[in-house]
């Protein structure tokens, strides 16, 4: 048996994990864990580096702590794709174990990161600090962070990101339903990235396909002349709370900006507002960006027309 896709009705604990262990052409498990005992009763008894050693893609819903202790229980030598559901537990445990289970996998292989967080008790202060121990995973290619809190993400963390991962081509960081229902729309009340940060992410990955950020403070644009026309292949975008683009001027500075960023982007019929595949977007207050969204779609038609590979351009004032 090679790949085993298991229902969360069916929980996989201790005794069946041992189990699961001695398939030894398992490269792909999809599975709910749930240990029946407690960490100090099993304290050294969790044994499973013989096995998994084929493992290329684990799925896993569990609790942060039984993810932990599993997880360090385990080698798998050979996983690329790491996926994790774990809400609605509080995802404090996670935070705190998280560089332990990547010092663990080792950063060689891993292609794909994904993970659902629950609320956070004690909440970090930025994003960044639950995705530094990704840091070293140099041929990260895919991640996904889902995060019922909201966590601030800044320029520097879009800096950081781009450096540490030159190969990505899908970066999706998204805030919860519950958590864009009543967005913060007040510019520097948060910490948010800038369009600066997206030029940096731009520039350092330009296999970038997907992209979705949280939120975007757009209060301050930079020179159009000042933004690189790189040609970006990236497909989507997604804007989940862009704070400060009310006015006309600035909506088509905001375009401008983008098209020349990423001049492909798949406009119809989500525009930046939404990611296909991964539902609507509950902000309330979206009229800002299907603004910009529009001018983009513009823009394109025009340089279709005209046959111009280039971005649009504004004029000097």
């Amino acid at each position: 048996m090679e790949r085993l896709h298991l229902s969360d009705c069916a929980p996989l604990d201790e005794a069946i994990l041992l189990n699961l262990g001695n398939l030894e052409n398992l490269t792909h498990l999809r599975a709910y864990i749930q240990f029946q005992d407690s960490a100090e009763s099993t304290a050294g008894l969790l044994d499973f580096k013989h096995g998994f050693q084929k493992l290329i893609k684990l799925d896993v819903h569990c609790q942060p702590t039984h993810l932990v202790r599993f997880m360090l229980a385990s080698s798998m030598p050979q996983l690329s794709v790491l996926e994790l559901r774990l809400r609605p537990h509080f995802a404090d445990a996670f935070h705190s174990d998280f560089s332990s289970i990547c010092r663990h996998i080792g950063p060689h292989n891993l292609t794909r990161f994904r993970v659902e967080l629950g609320d956070f008790l004690h909440p970090p202060r930025h994003l960044m600090d639950v995705l530094e121990p990704l840091l070293p995973f140099a041929n990260l290619q895919e991640l996904e962070v889902l995060s019922e809190t909201h966590l601030p993400l800044r320029n520097e963390d879009l800096e950081r990101l781009a450096r540490a991962w030159p190969k990505l081509h899908a970066l999706i960081l998204a805030q919860s339903e519950t958590t864009m229902t009543e967005p913060d729309r007040i510019p520097g009340s948060v910490e948010r990235p800038t369009l600066h940060g997206l030029v940096a992410l731009a520039q350092g990955c330009p296999r970038l396909a997907q992209i979705s950020i949280p939120d975007l403070d757009a209060t301050s644009v930079p020179p159009t002349d000042s933004v690189p026309l790189i040609a970006h292949r990236a497909r989507n975008l997604c804007i989940q709370n862009l704070v400060g683009a009310e006015e006309d001027e600035r909506q088509l500075a905001i375009a401008v900006v983008l098209d020349r960023l990423f001049p492909r982007l798949r406009l119809e019929p989500w525009g930046i507002e939404e990611l296909p595949g991964h539902g609507g977007n509950p902000n309330m207050y979206l009229a800002d960006s299907k603004n910009v969204s529009l001018l983009l779609r513009a823009m394109q038609l025009a340089r279709k027309h005209y046959r111009d590979p280039g971005g649009i351009q504004l004029p000097n004032a």
